[in-house]
């Protein structure tokens, strides 16, 4: 099978060498014969380790793949929205099949293009735009295509998790664990689609396709970030017994699902806690197999090209793809106001009597019940912390008594909100 390449990045140079220098032993091992002839980027400059051969075309011309017939497969590694969403329209329309690990566009685009892919009868895989060399997405379309999946667990975005990981283990700062990913390489010189949630809530969008049956408008899922927590944060949730995970939830409940991705209390006993710095993991409750989890490296160029090249070796053998289907799942989407969670509540507040009691009366109006609480530490120029965790409650209420707390004369600085996750398997 003939194929061109578009991005020749970090991916797209791990996916040329694989292609070229494993070649043989790819076709020893699968017997699919992956023939690499165009790679098509803007910058023609040489790739330091990258040696071409003759007989593999490098330009700028993207007509140079898509003009020529005898290119089956196309692999788009640039990434965004446009022009990878034209490309990828041109591409299927002259019924060419398609590798991407680019999840923003298939996040908030991905209904056209699969729908284009499915009149033109050809395959648009992306196993590698989800967790890396992880091979989550052919676990959805194969080996638990025959279970109903009740919920998901994910920690997908290796940038987060380094930086929260330092900040657990060294005690960092999130400003300073932020500098140390961005020498280490695991943060982009502007990290916000990491930090701020944007990127676990487009994979998050991808695997919702294939666990549920459903297409989210990405305008609809509801997602945070990290930035705002403060070593206080962590230090108070080990106290409880928890870890902080920037979490990626979806959960069924009854004839709607509940979809998420947020900073989360986690129990510190459960194997996702273990998750560390560039590492990404992904529980699934099946109502056959029950709980299993997903663990690997969730980015860089020699895990994501495996998975690129995975795809290209199902397409050359002619491998039925369950990957493009109809959503017509009746689940509806839960808004986040009526999302329910335990929750975790600090308050800064005027250190004198009677506080924790008015506390207690305004979560007890809006039916908030406490299930723990933690006051420690000398007061800070008057201040002191207070941590309250709830038992389950509806997050508009949550809200709703955490605005009528912020009107009152106690309160030396806004309360911080993070969602506490059981992770049962039931």
């Amino acid at each position: 099978m003939r194929v061109g390449l578009i991005g020749l990045g970090t991916v797209g140079r791990e996916v040329a060498r694989l292609l070229l220098e494993e070649r043989r032993a790819i076709f020893e091992r699968t017997g699919a014969e992956l023939d690499l002839r165009v790679i098509v980027d803007k910058d023609l400059s040489p790739r330091e380790g990258l040696a071409l051969p003759a007989d593999v075309r490098f330009t700028d011309d993207l007509g140079a793949i898509m003009e020529d017939p005898s290119i089956e497969a196309v692999v788009e590694l640039i990434g965004g929205i446009e022009p990878a969403r034209k490309i990828h329209l041109e591409a299927l329309r002259r019924k060419k099949h398609l590798v991407t690990a680019n999840k923003a566009l298939l996040a908030e685009r991905g209904s056209e293009l699969f729908q284009e892919a499915r009149r033109q009868g050809v395959q648009l895989r992306f196993e590698a735009s989800v967790a890396g060399g992880i091979p989550i997405i052919k676990s959805f379309t194969e080996a638990l295509a025959a279970n109903r999946i009740e919920r998901l667990y994910g920690i997908i975005n290796g940038t987060a998790n380094y930086i929260l990981t330092q900040m657990t283990q060294k005690g960092l700062t999130f400003e300073e664990a932020l500098r140390e990913a961005k020498r280490l390489g695991f943060a982009e010189s502007d990290p916000t689609f990491d930090v701020e949630g944007t990127d676990t809530a487009h994979k998050l969008a991808l695997l919702c396709r294939l666990a549920f049956g459903v297409d989210i408008p990405f305008s609809q899922l509801s997602y945070e970030g990290i930035s705002k927590l403060s070593q206080l944060d962590l230090q108070f949730a080990a106290e409880l017994g928890f870890t902080v995970k920037l979490l990626a939830v979806a959960i069924r409940r009854g004839e709607g699902i509940e979809v998420r991705a947020h900073p989360a209390l986690i129990p510190s006993g459960h194997p996702l806690a273990a998750v560390s710095n560039e590492f990404n993991a992904v529980t699934v409750v099946g109502d056959r197999v029950g709980e299993m989890m997903f663990y690997g490296r969730g980015a860089g160029g020699r895990p994501t090209s495996s998975s690129v090249v995975a795809d290209l070796i199902d397409i050359a053998l002619g491998r039925a793809y369950g990957g493009v289907v109809n959503f017509d799942s009746k689940l509806r989407i839960i808004t986040k106001e009526d999302s329910i969670s335990k929750w975790y509540l600090r308050f800064t507040v005027e250190d004198r009597p009677g506080v924790l009691g008015q506390l207690a009366t305004v979560l007890g109006r809006h039916h908030i019940s406490i299930e723990a609480c933690l006051q420690k530490g000398a007061p800070m120029n008057g201040a002191v912390p207070v941590v309250l965790q709830t038992f389950e409650s509806n997050e508009s209420a949550v809200r709703q008594a955490i605005d009528e707390v912020a009107r009152m004369s106690f309160m030396r600085e806004g309360a911080r909100l993070i969602r506490v996750e059981p992770l049962r398997a039931d």
